[in-house]
């Protein structure tokens, strides 16, 4: 069960490390998939259950990026890779803690 949990875990920010990487490679295109994807506002508990999933797999990428909007294309690109490479050295740095926690 521990080891379900780990592999869950890391699929997940793995998940969202591969969805920002393509948001920083063809940014505009990404985001109106995200937007197509998800329900402006959702008025069923299946729809709100959908977004909190897409939220859980995509939404880190979406949500820096769309706050980065306000920049220049060029400096948007930049910070958003700094981004990309801080959110890589934390997925590792989870992967590490999870498994010398004995996860």
């Amino acid at each position: 069960m521990k080891e379900f949990l780990v592999y869950t875990a890391v699929s997940i920010l793995a998940t969202q490390l591969v969805f920002g990487s393509i948001i920083l490679l063809i940014g505009s295109h990404m985001m109106n998939f995200y937007e197509k994807i998800t329900f402006y506002k959702p008025g069923s508990a299946g729809k709100k259950a959908y977004n909190i999933i897409i939220v859980l797999l995509f939404g880190a990428g979406y949500y820096l990026y769309d706050k980065l909007y306000k920049f220049h294309w060029m400096l948007r690109k930049f910070l958003f890779a700094l981004v990309i490479f801080t959110f890589a050295i934390i997925h590792v740095i989870t992967i590490y803690v999870l498994t010398e926690i004995g996860y």
